[in-house]
């Protein structure tokens, strides 16, 4: 992911957080096309899962 997105990921958590809401998944698109999605540990990290492949954030 691009710096400028995962500020803006952060930003929205921290939106979420302040309405007593909490992000478990976000998916990210791009021309309508699937890229990957990323879901929340219960340890706080995330978990990207692309492609059918794991990979830890």
């Amino acid at each position: 992911m691009t710096k400028q997105l995962c500020e803006r990921i952060e930003r929205l958590e921290s939106m979420a957080q302040a309405e007593d809401v909490t992000i478990t998944r976000i998916i990210i698109e791009a021309d309508g096309t699937p890229g990957f999605v990323m879901e929340r540990q219960p340890d706080g990290s995330w978990l990207q899962l692309s492609g059918g492949e794991d990979a830890a954030l």
